[in-house]
């Protein structure tokens, strides 16, 4: 799972385990830790490092899916803002993966802007 913000991505570690559901925040010196949600921001999603680790599990049939949270904030932002987030729904799309795109914020009428954003 794709997190834009520390924080989200803290409170998302926490809840999971307190409801028994493995989850682990990535770190990419410990590249070897398996779970059934990985939690990574932005800036690490679209690093080698993590292509490397999404192709390990790949390799083994573990990555069913993709999730992006908080995905409107590609339109609240200007495109040298976070350039990783723009970068993020075409380099996981080429894994041939499920994507899912998590928002409570994206109106209707801006849909087609983001789906041309992320290259969906």
């Amino acid at each position: 799972m794709i997190i834009p913000l520390k924080s989200l991505e803290r409170s998302l570690h926490e809840r999971c385990h307190k409801i028994g559901i493995s989850c682990i925040q990535w770190n990419p010196q410990q590249r070897e830790r398996m779970a059934q949600i990985v939690l990574v921001q932005l800036e690490a999603a679209v690093s080698k490092t993590f292509a490397q680790y999404l192709n390990k599990l790949q390799g083994l049939g573990q990555l069913d899916r993709v999730v992006i949270d908080e995905c409107h904030t590609v339109l609240d932002s200007k495109p040298d803002f976070r350039p990783e987030m723009r970068k993020a729904g075409a380099v996981m799309m080429e894994r041939g993966v499920q994507m899912v795109y998590l928002t409570a914020t994206l109106s209707p009428s801006k849909e087609d802007e983001f789906m041309d954003i992320m290259k969906v």
